[in-house]
This record gives C-alpha cells, structure tokens and sequence, in this order.
C-alpha cells in the first residue's frame, strides 16, 4: 500500500487568505517559518519536530500532495489537545471535493496524540491540493497521511516490469532544515513544493536547498559598516559594494530589499543602508539594536573594524569588540542571519601616513575566521565572508590606499553576493530513502547504488543515478534533463503524463553535444543523454510510469 505523509507545517507557501488563513497576522511562537502567520512550535513527540499550534475557528491551510498511484485511500490526522471535554473539528477536502467533517475530544495533554480518520477517497495518481479547515480549533496539528487501501473491484492495473523500482510511500520535502527517514519498504522524497532549486544526493542522503526569494515577500538585507558601506563620492563610487550589490541580486531575480537608517549613492539602487563613515565597531554596537528593531532585517552583512585602527595597534582588543557585537546582535535577532566580513586591505602608502596599518588590518582579518566558527559552534546563525582576499593593493585609491576603487568594490560586491546565496540555504537529512521528485527549479539530483526513481519534475536538471538500474523521469512541459551517467541496456527513461516513446525524436547532438543523445517531443528537449550514442537507443530503453 501507497501512504503519503504531510507535515501539518509544510503548508503551501504564499499568501495570507490565498494559500493559508491564520486568525494572527504573526507566528506566535516563531519558529520554523517565523515570517509567516501560522504558529508553528517545536513539538514533543512529533514527526519531524515541529506542530502547527494556536489553532482558531476559521483558519485553514492548503498543502500540494503527490498521489502515487489511482486508488482508494483514507485520510488520517494525528492531532492533541488538552481539552477533553471540548468537541473539535476538523475539516478535509482534496480539490474542493470530497469535503469531509472529523470531530473528536482532547486526550488533556497538548502532547498526546491521537489519530482521527475518514475513508473512502478517491484519488487519482498525480499532484492534488489538500485543504484543512480549522472548524473548531483549540488542538495542535503533527501530520497528515493518506493511506491507499484495497476495494473490492479494484480496476486492473498492468504489471510493472519486475525490475523497475516502484514510487511506494511518498514523504513531502519542503523548505529544509528536516530530518525525513522512510521505512522499510520502498519510500520517494518529493520536493515539489520547495520554493527552490535543490542539490541532493541519495547516497550522502544530504539535499541542499538553493537560495531563493518568493514574490509575496522580499529579503530584507542591511549593510552595516563604515564609509567602504556608505562609499565616497570624493572618490569615485558614492554607493561602495551596495549598488553593484543589488544589481547582482536583482538581475538574477531575487526579490530583495535593502534596510537601514541611512539612505545615500546615485543611480538606481536600493540606497537604505547602516553605513557611518568613520565609525569604530564600538559605535556601531551603540546603535545596532535599535536598528534591528526597526528594520528588522532577515539578513546583516557586518564590516567593521578600519576605523578602530585609527585609535588603537592592539588587534585582540578589535577582534574582541567585533566578537562582543556579533553576540550582541544575534541576542538581538536570533533568526537573522549575520554574514561577517574581513575588512579591505590598508595599502603601505595610505592618507594615514601610517604604513603599520597594512600589517595590522592583516593580523585583524586573520582572527576572525575563527571568531565567526565559535559563534557558529554555538548554534548563532553567523557565517564567515572573505572580503580581504577578494581584493588587493592595486584595488585601492592612489594616495588613499584605505578605500577601493569602483573595480574594487564590484569585486567585493561579488564576494558578498556569493556569500548570501551560501548562507541562506538549508539542508535536509535522510535515511532509508529510494527515489526522488525534484523541484520546479533547476536541480541537481544523484540517486544511490540501488534502483532509483529519479524524477526531475520542473526545470532543467542535472540528474546522475550512481549505480543500479535507474529510472530517469521525463515529461513534456517540464524542462530538459540532463542525465550524466545513462547506461543503455541497464537504465531506464521512464515516460510520464502520457507521454509515447513513438511521440519522441531522437537524435545524436551537434556542436558541444555531439556526443550526446537528444531525445525531444515535437522540437523540444526533454533529456540529454551525456556520452551516448542515439543509434543505441531503442524503444527497449523506455518505460510507462
């Protein structure tokens, strides 16, 4: 039998009132998904270690399923309460249809789980929306599963080729961060709800997530610093790293929105920043958590540092105050991230007069690499940025020898923009896992040494099985696949919604692909085949799924 489990948090991503409704216009707890309404908490006992909590009449959330397989299943949720003498209500509907009612009491402990069900659902094999609506509230929500059952007249199905892995349970990924482990049996991990791109490999059981931004919502960023943040008109660049910064971030698509008390450079950019030019780290510290409160920004890139050099030799006493500010600021604003920045070089000949400054600021940006991995030991959401090595002397203002050039400065808003698409991905853990559905984005998927369903869904992806005979998914509509280690005679390309091997074309590639298969559906990609001849391929190579 087929089960498909959804966590109860892993609610559709999007809109108040279009995916999901909450009575709150906050996540009251704040944890998991703190930017969003629903109250999220971590959970004793849960599945994966968040519930969804809080719950209100009139509030409701919508969640993407993938049905394995056309069938008969029933529907259970695991909920608690503490009121047990309370009736509650909770409903179920799965594409607007088949509107169901479950009503139970509480077991009076908000920890102690029950399972309350309905049957009978008709589904078919493929994505489908599924809405709960909290229509008597006061319980917490762990998971929701979809258990396919037998019926009586079960309508025929063809026997699968005995050697093709089948999808068996579907367990739904979602943002990252998770831990998800199947079961005996055979189990696929499906990311088509992720709000990006993936890179996940079976074997290590590691998936990253890409960094991403949705529509409904922008990143809020804040460069914090001294005046190579703020930037000089007098020499050059009067936004420093931030304008090319943005545009680096705008022109790939990320919605992002730049924050703080200060708004200054020419052209057009996001000019909000926390730029002072000529403050020491200890300045900055004085103000920071106001600012925080304020802006309340999702992202801090922190420079500091130069400035203290104009009043003290002793790096350890600048390394520290730096120390002192990231742990201010992540007291602060715990779910912020905090990309710390070595400062730029100082060049020998500088307006300081001071030729020393070259050795110390070196000595400074060597501390703090390991500052920001003691932080990060510690559970703060702190991550190390390599400004210093990403520029040299030749980079800096003649005469000036303090502040970069404009070409120094792209170069170190490249560095930055780098560092923010690390920084903001997450990663999930599995175990016991088969086969995978990937994202709507571009991935990179790698299965295992066993038989794999690899199923890039949307987007064009790279897709490697590792070993075993593997199943290579391909549908029309959903990008073009390349599959880098396809072995003929052994490996499958499995056809998907309808799809006819004799729909297909297929061809040996030309120019870089010329040693590459092209298989296409009326002139369009669906898949590349890396190092294969297309004389060798035959309709003995596909297979219905």
């Amino acid at each position: 039998m087929a089960t498909v489990r959804v966590e109860a948090e892993n609610y559709k991503p999007g809109q108040l009132g279009v995916t999901y409704y909450d009575t709150t216009s906050q996540n009251i707890p704040g944890y998991y998904r703190p930017n969003e309404g629903v109250d999220i908490a971590p959970g004793g006992n849960t599945s994966n270690g968040h519930l969804v909590g809080w719950t209100d009449d009139g509030e409701w959330l919508t969640y993407d399923i993938q049905i394995p397989e056309t069938g008969t299943y029933n529907l259970v949720a695991r909920v608690a309460s503490a009121l047990e003498n309370t009736s509650m209500q909770l409903g179920v509907s799965v594409d607007g249809g088949q509107q169901r009612t479950l009503q139970f009491s509480g077991k009076g402990d908000w920890v102690n789980w029950q399972d309350i069900r309905t049957e009978n659902l008709s589904l078919t094999a493929g994505q489908h929306t599924l809405r709960l609506d909290i229509l008597k509230g006061g319980y917490n929500l762990d998971y929701i599963e979809l258990v396919s059952v037998n019926t009586s007249s079960p309508s025929p199905q063809p026997s699968p080729q005995p050697s093709v892995p089948q999808l068996g349970n579907i367990i739904n990924g979602f943002t990252g961060s998770n831990n998800y482990t199947g079961g005996d049996g055979i189990d696929t991990i499906s990311y088509t709800q992720a709000r990006g791109g993936i890179v996940a490999n079976l074997a290590t059981g590691v998936v990253t997530h890409k960094f991403t931004t949705i529509p409904e919502r922008p990143i809020k960023i804040m460069p914090t610093g001294d005046s190579n943040t703020f930037g000089l008109a007098n020499l050059g660049d009067d936004g420093a790293y931030r304008d090319d910064l943005w545009r680096l971030l705008r022109n790939n698509g990320y919605n992002i929105d730049f924050v703080g008390p200060q708004s200054s450079g020419s052209g057009d950019f996001d000019k909000d920043h926390a730029g002072y030019p000529g403050w020491k780290t200890t300045d900055t510290a004085v103000s920071i958590n106001g600012w925080l409160n304020t802006y309340q920004p999702d992202m801090v890139l922190l420079m500091t540092g130069t400035n203290d050099f104009r009043f003290t030799t002793n790096t350890s006493e600048v390394a520290q105050r730096l120390s002192s500010l990231i742990d201010q600021i992540t007291n602060q604003a715990p779910n912020t991230q905090v990309l710390v920045a070595s400062i730029p070089p100082i060049a020998t000949l500088n307006k300081e007069n001071r030729p020393e400054l070259t050795q110390l600021v070196a000595d400074f940006n060597s501390r703090i690499p390991s500052i920001v991995n003691s932080k990060a030991s510690q559970g703060r959401k702190v991550s190390f940025v390599d400004v210093f090595n990403s520029i040299n002397e030749s980079d800096l203002v003649y005469g000036d020898g303090v502040h970069p050039t404009m070409a120094g400065y792209s170069k170190i808003a490249r560095t930055w923009y780098d560092a923010i698409l690390s920084a903001n991905s997450s990663t999930d853990r599995l175990q016991k896992i088969e086969n995978i559905i990937g994202s709507s984005f571009d991935d990179v998927l790698a299965g295992d040494e066993r038989d794999n369903i690899i199923n890039g869904s949307a987007g064009n992806d790279t897709v490697t099985g590792n070993g075993g005979r593997d199943t290579f998914v391909i549908a029309v509509g959903q990008g073009t696949d390349t599959i880098t280690d396809f072995i003929v005679s052994q490996d499958w390309i499995g056809l998907a919604n309808g799809l006819s091997f004799d729909q297909l074309s297929i061809t040996q590639g030309t120019g870089t692909n010329i040693n590459n298969t092209l298989i296409s559906y009326i002139n369009t990609p669906l898949a590349i085949l890396n190092g294969v001849q297309a004389s060798t391929i035959t309709n003995q190579a596909f297979i219905s799924v």
